[in-house]
């Protein structure tokens, strides 16, 4: 592929570049920046974002800056590979994580929080990143994600499939969802326990209340099963229509981070995570994509399209680095929780394995 091989001539050189493919696309998007600046996004330059759970860099490729530019491919969905997997976390890791959820578990009540969404990272040695298999591979794997990987000198490459979308505006409508409660996808009829069903009711609930500041009409679907690869969740689309001249900023400050990723109330939830997870996030949670154009059509346009940045990775220094978390509520169990960010770290595991072998 012309994208692909341009991505790698871009990653020898230490040059930003990024590689998408939104859900159930016949096209990817390439950009490429000619030099390693860091040009940090800000709400009125339109180009392709990548902005961090908290604190840190937000990077915009600009669209007037990098050069664009589409290629076709075919719809072609792959089988889950069978590669095998060689990176699992250790005895000392899984224990670590299985205290952290006791202790929300048993800080939760006494400090007023609903839900606490935890992770945990892995990483082990990769000398180097094949990013065109990966990107390939990925994308004829998940369908129906929104495939990327992204890389400037300044945070290292990041890759992921991203099954939710964390806003989608045109004009003043904007569409988004509730994606919470997690198992391991299998035909049929799926059946959903309480917890998961009361995860994803919150997260819901939460949303609908943030956005009612800023909406003058809001439709909420029913929830329903998706298929994300390996797992499924349960999802509602939420589909607002926002008042006259609206501020992005106001809207997407709500909204970021959702409880589907931080917790409730947000502010406790992101303190206990900061205070008690022992790793940063980075871009791990945080949002990606589109801000204020089409970059298929080169063109600066009142259209954004962001995305979650979940069942995703990253690479530097001859290291890589999974990430995974679940939502924690009072009822969870430790194990289980541990047992989850396993499934879906899986996601990125396969792909990976099987660009290298």
């Amino acid at each position: 592929m012309i994208l692909t091989s341009r991505a790698e001539k871009a990653f020898a050189k230490q040059l930003p570049f990024v590689l998408f493919r939104k859900p159930n696309a016949d096209i990817s998007v390439g950009g490429f920046q000619q030099n390693n600046q860091v040009h940090e996004a800000v709400l009125d330059v339109p180009g392709w974002v990548f902005c961090p759970f908290d604190k840190g860099k937000s990077i915009v490729l600009p669209l007037d800056v990098c050069d664009w530019q589409i290629e076709g491919w075919v719809q072609q969905m792959l089988p889950l590979s069978d590669a095998p997997i060689v990176w699992v976390a250790s005895e000392v890791e899984k224990q670590q994580h299985i205290a952290l959820v006791q202790k929300a578990v048993d800080q939760m009540t006494s400090q007023g929080i609903k839900k606490i969404v935890l992770s945990r990272k892995e990483s082990h040695s990769l000398s180097d990143f094949p990013i065109a298999a990966f990107f390939e591979n990925l994308c004829q794997t998940y369908l129906q994600a929104y495939c990327y990987v992204f890389y400037h000198p300044a945070i290292g490459l990041w890759a992921g499939a991203s099954p939710e979308i964390l806003a989608v505006v045109k004009g003043e409508s904007l569409q988004t969802v509730s994606l919470a409660g997690t198992q391991l996808w299998q035909q049929g009829t799926m059946s959903w326990g309480t917890k998961e069903r009361q995860e994803q009711q919150l997260v819901t609930d939460s949303i609908i209340q943030q956005l009612k500041l800023f909406s003058v009409a809001m439709q909420v679907s029913d929830a329903q099963t998706v298929q994300a690869g390996l797992l499924a969740h349960l999802k509602s689309t939420i589909s607002v229509q926002l008042q006259a001249n609206q501020l992005e900023l106001d809207w997407l400050s709500a909204l970021h981070p959702t409880p589907a990723v931080c917790g409730l109330p947000t502010n406790a939830a992101r303190s206990f995570i900061l205070n008690h997870e022992g790793y940063d996030r980075a871009y791990y949670t945080g949002f990606f994509g589109e801000r204020g154009c089409d970059l298929a059509l080169q063109t600066a346009i009142n259209h954004s399209h962001y995305q979650v940045n979940l069942r995703c990775l990253s690479w530097a220094n001859e290291q890589v680095r999974f990430y995974a978390g679940g939502g924690i509520l009072p009822e969870s169990v430790p194990v289980d929780e541990f047992d989850e960010t396993v499934n879906k770290m899986q996601v990125m595991k396969q792909v990976l394995a099987k660009s290298i072998n």
